[in-house]
């Protein structure tokens, strides 16, 4: 991975979601929101390549599928 740090995926929907702790607008937890700005670029990546695997979790999980 890169040194260069990504943006934040915070998309200003800031609600976190009570059964697994992950924001539903930007799906990090409240760890990595308050730690975003002190985490290396490699962490930062590290989350975002995460993101869509919690993304399919979430919405799995809210449709009620257990896909």
């Amino acid at each position: 991975m890169s040194d260069h740090h990504p943006a934040s995926p915070c998309i200003q929907v800031c609600t976190i979601n009570p059964s697994n702790g992950w924001c539903e607008g930007c799906l990090r937890s409240l760890e990595e929101i308050s730690a975003w700005n002190e985490l290396s670029a490699a962490q930062q990546q590290a989350i975002i390549a995460d993101l869509p695997q919690r993304a399919e979790q979430l919405f799995t999980a809210a449709d009620g599928s257990g896909r």
